[in-house]
């Protein structure tokens, strides 16, 4: 049986595109054709298909991943894969691999449940794409990465159609904790010490200038101690406490930002990339990495970001001014430092 596949241009172009910024101004053509299956049972008639006439196949989601793609016979778009059940005595959902986190979190939310995974491309970053490449949304130290909620996959030829994953009820309260440091490394220490306690915040970040967020989610009772034990940490290791609304500020803009629309300009790239460092060697990193772009870029941000008892991830944005060469050229630069 042949599976229907579209070859005009425009659905081409569609199953083409993705966030990795020369993309952005090209709109490369990256298959030949594009099937669009309604069921697991189409995937599974597809896949077969493909395998028995050569062709290679990769899934399409939303598009919204960074890195480059190479070329494929033949794109499968999973956005018609969108089933949802869930189940509130075992707290699990039951979600087609097509369906948008975005579009996944709103159906929940209406029921007082959530997966927890806070992404600021949820609109367009579907389930199956963020169990690929494990995504990481802004409250892991809560709800974990997004492979850590899949409670089981179904799978056709390597391609994910449909997965379970945990669901928990809304938090009843978030309180915020901000801290000003005087030092980078007491920033960092302060980070350590509180995820190797018993305080475990849902989201804890240092952002510039060496300022630390800290959130709490979840029964405003039960979480009273985890907050004023990190609190303690901090203030005693010299953080100065600034408004809690800060926090809330900071979470709105990071939602609102537009960050990679600078790729729309013809000589201007964005670009993010992620680096993961253990404690002791976390500042060391960061300091590699604004060495190697300070001077080259038009703007840098570094956030230290999902920490762990054992280190924590050091999230890069920039922007810069050029051609593609020059881009590739920074990027080169830039893998180094952060495999060194």
């Amino acid at each position: 049986m042949t599976p229907e596949l579209l070859t005009d241009l425009e659905t081409r172009q569609s199953a083409s595109r993705s966030w990795f910024p020369p993309h952005l101004k090209i709109r490369p053509l990256l298959c030949d054709a594009v099937a669009q299956p309604q069921s697991t049972d189409e995937v599974a008639v597809l896949v077969a298909w493909a395998e028995a006439q050569g062709k290679s196949l990769r899934a399409m989601g939303g598009g919204s991943g960074t890195g480059e793609l190479a070329s494929v016979d033949i794109a499968l778009d999973t956005s018609h894969l969108t089933e949802l059940s869930w189940s509130e005595e075992d707290l699990t959902v039951t979600v087609g691999a097509g369906k948008t986190v975005g579009a996944l979190e709103d159906q929940l939310a209406r029921h007082g449940y959530t997966t927890g995974h806070v992404l600021g491309s949820a609109n367009l970053a579907t389930v199956g794409g963020c169990i690929a490449t494990d995504a990481h949304g802004l409250f892991t130290g809560r709800y974990g990465s997004f492979r850590e909620s899949v409670l089981s996959q179904n799978t056709v030829g390597g391609i994910i159609v449909e997965a379970t994953l945990k669901m928990h009820p809304q938090p009843e309260a978030r309180a915020w904790a901000v801290f000003d440091f005087g030092d980078f490394d007491d920033a960092c220490d302060a980070l350590r010490l509180i995820h190797r306690s018993d305080a475990r915040p849902s989201l804890a970040r240092i952002t510039a200038p060496q300022r630390v967020l800290l959130a709490f989610e979840g029964d405003e009772v039960v979480q009273t101690g985890h907050f004023q034990m990190a609190y303690a940490v901090c203030q005693q290791l010299g953080g100065i406490p600034a408004s809690p609304d800060d926090g809330e500020r900071w979470l709105e803009g990071r939602q609102r930002s537009d960050f990679w629309s600078a790729n729309a300009q013809s000589d201007t790239f964005a670009d993010f990339m992620r680096q993961k460092a253990p404690w002791s060697s976390v500042s060391e990193t960061c300091q590699r990495l604004r060495n190697v772009l300070e001077g080259r870029v038009a703007s840098l941000d570094i956030e230290v970001a999902h920490p762990t008892p054992h280190g924590a991830t050091l999230e890069l944005a920039f922007t810069l001014h050029g051609d593609e060469q020059r881009y590739r050229e920074l990027r080169e630069l830039i893998l180094p430092s952060r495999k060194a």
